[in-house]
């Protein structure tokens, strides 16, 4: 049986500061799954470990706010093998982490920083960027991954919308209903605080439930409505005090946990 295709585009733009996966017309081709994945999150060289030291291989950048400066955390590690190292390239998994290293030859025992520079800059919500140090030793297995965490707060400009999906800003994300009242549309107040416009739809959509947008399409710095309408026809019956429905808003980055409105029906 023949695996499934998938088309995927990828070029690497190398450098001192790593390279980053962007989109290129000429270079689509056909990969399978395992390709892509191999590609996404390469397997570590085998025996990783006895090659580079880490002090730690995950760092914060704390909690900053989108219109911080970029922050620099670094990585200390050493050469614990008996052999001549260095570091080709170190890759980064998003374009708001920018890796810094040296090329020079690492010989045993000698220490060196890799650094990783986040830029907060229309950034906001959970930080969770990855960064793939790659050597002489092989070309196409990393020797180590480097990850950040962190939080960027929302700048003042959006502070009436406290909750955030990416660049989505939301006042609330949990509506209520009750199954025996007349109320069957709520709406949240959102904003695009990006730069590219937002168009929204509802994964995981229960058919008791419908979503839109107003205005279907949201501008760059533009406010409008997330509205949800349930229909009681098709509410499923349900004996506890409350059904919790959930729906994942798809159309911006993040996490499902993180795309999430909570919808309550109340019996």
């Amino acid at each position: 049986m023949k695996k499934r295709q998938l088309m995927i585009l990828t070029v690497f733009v190398g450098g001192l500061t790593g390279s980053i996966p962007v989109i290129k017309a000429q270079e689509w081709r056909l990969m399978s799954r395992e390709e892509i994945e191999a590609k996404v999150h390469p397997v570590l060289l085998e025996q990783a470990g006895e090659f580079l030291h880490f002090d730690t291989c995950r760092l914060s950048v704390g909690t900053i706010n989108e219109q911080s400066q970029p922050k620099t955390v670094y990585f200390h590690f050493q050469n614990v093998s008996q052999q001549t190292i260095t570091l080709n390239k170190v890759t980064t998994t998003c374009g708001c982490t920018v890796a810094g290293f040296c090329k020079k030859p690492l010989a045993p025992n000698e220490e060196s920083i890799i650094s990783l520079t986040f830029h907060p800059r229309n950034r906001p919500g959970t930080v969770d960027a990855e960064a793939l140090v790659y050597t002489n030793l092989s070309d196409f297995s990393p020797v180590a991954r480097l990850s950040l965490c962190g939080y960027v707060s929302a700048s003042d400009e959006w502070n009436h919308l406290p909750q955030n999906m990416g660049h989505l800003r939301l006042a609330r994300k949990q509506v209520s209903f009750s199954k025996a009242g007349k109320t069957t549309i709520e709406r949240i107040a959102c904003a695009n605080s990006g730069d590219h416009p937002l168009k929204l739809n509802a994964l995981l959509l229960p058919s008791c439930l419908k979503f839109h947008t107003e205005p279907a399409v949201l501008a760059p710095g533009q406010e409008g409505d997330l509205v949800i309408t349930l229909d009681k026809e098709k509410l499923p019956s349900f004996h506890t005090e409350e059904k919790h429905l959930s729906l994942i808003i798809d159309g911006v980055i993040g996490k499902p946990s993180e795309k999430t409105i909570e919808v309550i029906i109340k019996n």
